[in-house]
């Protein structure tokens, strides 16, 4: 691979860093203390990324633009043209990217991509490259592995469709929870033209093709005045509405140069809580009423969603019997999920009767979690007021 390729994907693979998958891997390796290479710990080459699977696993995803070169003016990006500090500029064809990804999947660095790109003008022209990156690794390498494609904003019906026929997953960014909110990241894209009619497009073309992977998308989290009432308002209806398989979120952080270089960082702990309250939403199927915060509010720092649900709005469900409670009584305790909430429930079937903490641990409850909320035969193993009182919140107790 040549110096100029390699310097295409390392200011292509760091620009892709604004799509949410996980931070890229920059190039090279770190030099030890004693200036020699370090034995330990050398970074993945350019343009890779490590991301969890639905099952757990850790795969390695291609993860670059195809180009960085963008006509779009959005606030928080370093590639955007209201950035004063833009990044070098720089473009990958359709085939030598694809041919740098191919010798990244022979040599086991990868095992699939994950390709967004700057629109330059029209976005159907953009559109046509990525659609040609699929192509041409479906069709012409025959490549069977993983394939995520990003629609970009005011892309067509018909490439919309196109590229559904190559890729397991698509998704367009969202970016802002409604159409004032966006206006205050970005000046050039349309919330309800733009994004909301491509997302219906791109449900419809997921009902008819069935895509493998589904769809999703990604809002910035801060840099406006979205609250967490609105982020999880719009998140439940993506959910309900477009079947997404998954919302991201992206803690905002001021880019040098950008018309936003003045605005507080948004606390990584504020993205962390609403992954949390994203959790009981899709995988747990909470009420959207019961999650959501009040109307301009966040959802709490100190305290994790679950948690803070079952001290107030459930906390007459509380003590639940563990041999006796239904499983949804159970799966609204802190530290009982959906497969443990299973177990306890099977084990119930069968007659055995769980008098023991460790049986809980043992089926996969977090037991310290637990414990305040819950009674095993009858006995309370830790009052919910007292253990309030050493994480310094506030309780409501029967």
């Amino acid at each position: 691979m040549t110096n100029s390729t390699l310097q295409k994907l390392e200011i292509l693979g760091n620009s892709a860093k604004y799509d949410i998958c996980t931070s890229t891997a920059l190039c090279g390796s770190h030099q030890s203390l004693s200036g020699s290479s370090a034995s330990l710990g050398v970074r993945l080459p350019a343009g890779c990324c490590h991301v969890y699977a639905a099952d757990g696993r850790c795969v390695s995803l291609f993860k670059v633009l195809l180009t960085n070169r963008c006509s779009n003016d959005c606030y928080y990006c370093a590639n955007a043209t209201s950035c004063q500090n833009r990044s070098s500029k720089a473009t990958f064809t359709p085939d030598e990217l694809v041919n740098i990804f191919l010798e990244y999947y022979k040599r086991n660095y990868v095992e699939g991509i994950f390709l967004s790109s700057g629109i330059t003008g029209d976005p159907n022209i953009t559109m046509q490259d990525i659609i040609e990156v699929s192509r041409l690794l479906r069709v012409k390498h025959q490549f069977g592995g993983y394939v995520h494609m990003k629609v970009l904003p005011g892309s067509s019906l018909s490439d919309i469709r196109e590229l559904a026929l190559y890729a397991d997953r698509i998704s367009l960014n969202l970016e802002a929870p409604t159409k004032s909110h966006l206006s205050e990241l970005s000046g050039t894209k349309d919330f309800n033209t733009d994004l909301m009619a491509r997302m219906i497009w791109m449900h419809a073309v997921d009902k008819r093709q069935k895509l493998s992977a589904g769809m999703t998308t990604q809002m910035i989290i801060g840099g406006n005045g979205a609250s967490d009432h609105d982020i999880l308002k719009t998140t439940h209806r993506m959910y309900s509405d477009f079947d997404l398989k998954r919302v991201y979120y992206s803690a905002f952080y001021p880019v040098e140069g950008s018309p936003l270089e003045k605005v507080t960082p948004t606390p990584m702990l504020r993205e962390h809580r609403l992954y949390q309250a994203d959790w009981l939403l899709r995988i747990y199927q909470f009420n959207i009423k019961d999650v959501l915060p009040e109307k301009d509010a966040n959802l709490p720092l100190n305290i994790d969603p679950k948690t803070n649900l079952a001290m107030h709005q459930f906390s007459d469900r509380f003590p639940v019997e563990v041999n006796e409670a239904s499983y949804d009584d159970l799966l609204h305790v802190p530290g009982i999920g959906p497969k443990s909430a299973h177990r306890i429930v099977a084990l119930r079937k069968k007659g055995i009767c769980i008098d023991k903490e460790a049986m809980l641990k043992n089926i996969g409850v977090v037991v310290k979690h637990a414990l305040p909320f819950i009674a095993i035969n009858g006995a309370r193993h830790a009052r919910l007021d007292e253990w309030a009182k050493k994480k310094h919140v506030e309780a409501y107790v029967h």
